[in-house]
């Protein structure tokens, strides 16, 4: 029973130094069957095994510190480079929208055309007026009054139109900071010239010559129709006047061989027709402005537009370049990007995957 209880108390004791002092020892402490007594048990134990003090103790602790620590600096360095992989990843992938950042220009450049169209047909649909007399001379006396009409406004159309189109060409000089003013628009010298309404159309002086007078408008970007050539006074069997800027047209017409009497009755036409065709004209002028002033507003916002998504398509590019370059072994191809970002995105991939 004695012995018993001594085994017993050996195993305690050797299992609560072992347990305490040391951690997986290499070899275990074994005591024969002649060796399980007390004096016998300690002596082979302070001999075979050696017993850590307080001191070595704590220099044990803060080596394990130390060590749990470098552990702990190298998962978070592992954990960093996982992170700026991601990152990295989630940069490039801002950057695949290259292609919707060109589509969009492409889209703005397309609405900039419709906007100059839309200003140049607005434009071509302003009309501004002008009052003119046509006197032919050598007439055909079988040609019917509408055939010799026809010949005056005809006559009439280039000088119509030229001095027209320069109220036009006027007025757009006046619109502050117009971009349309052009060298095109600016050499229009053509347009569509309308008769609407005429005053007088008839022979005179023993059907010898033929008096026209009309109110006509001109809209001077809209092609030109066809017209005989003709200079300033529309050469030697006709005059052309001006009724509403020259102020000398009654001594014109004299000169010319219109009689009095008609001379009169256009010069009362004409008095008639000036205020009405002078606000006209004015109506006229204040769409234009309106039309080149809204229009330019708005060719300016969509070249806003352009000139960002260009700076964005060019930052864009530059830095996904660097990207590619710096942070991959990917080549960078200028005429190939989508297979580009896609083999470096493959690339940042595998990088996670290996960590």
């Amino acid at each position: 029973m004695r012995r018993n209880i001594l085994t017993l108390f050996t195993i305690l004791f050797c299992t609560a130094s072992v347990f305490s002092q040391y951690f997986q020892p290499t070899s275990p402490l074994v005591f024969r069957k002649s060796e399980m007594q007390q004096n016998t048990m300690s002596s082979k134990i302070s001999s075979q095994r050696k017993l850590f003090s307080a001191i070595d103790i704590d220099e044990l602790k803060i080596k394990i510190r130390r060590n749990n620590n470098e552990v702990d600096n190298q998962i978070s360095i592992i954990k960093n480079k996982m992170s700026n992989l991601f990152l990295d990843k989630q940069e490039l992938l801002k950057l695949v929208d290259i292609k919707k950042v060109k589509e969009h220009i492409a889209e703005r450049e397309k609405n900039r055309d419709k906007i100059k169209s839309q200003i140049q047909q607005d434009l071509a649909n302003i009309t501004f007026q002008g009052l003119y007399a046509v006197v032919l001379k050598g007439i055909d006396p079988w040609a019917s009054k509408e055939e010799l009409a026809k010949q005056a406004e005809k006559l009439l159309a280039p000088k119509a139109i030229e001095e027209l189109n320069g109220t036009f060409i006027s007025n757009l000089s006046m619109v502050k900071d117009n971009r349309l003013i052009s060298d095109k628009i600016r050499a229009v010298v053509s347009g569509e010239m309308s008769v609407e309404k005429q005053y007088i159309s008839k022979t005179i002086d023993q059907r010898s010559k033929f008096l026209y007078l009309a109110k006509v408008g001109v809209a001077p970007l809209k092609k030109s129709i066809q017209t005989y050539a003709a200079t300033g006074a529309a050469g030697q069997n006709a005059l052309i006047v001006n009724l509403l800027t020259d102020f000398d047209y009654k001594t014109k017409l004299q000169n010319y061989g219109v009689p009095q009497n008609e001379v009169d009755n256009i010069a009362a036409e004409a008095e008639a027709a000036q205020q009405v065709i002078s606000q006209s004209n004015s109506t006229a002028s204040r769409r234009q402005t309106f039309v080149l002033r809204q229009g330019n507003e708005n060719l300016s916002n969509i070249d806003r537009q352009i000139s960002e998504l260009k700076n964005t398509l060019a930052n864009r590019r530059t830095y996904l370049k660097q990207t590619i370059e710096n942070k991959t072994n990917v080549v960078f191809n200028e005429s190939n990007l989508e297979r580009t970002i896609n083999k470096a995105l493959k690339y940042f991939d595998r990088k996670i995957q290996d960590m």
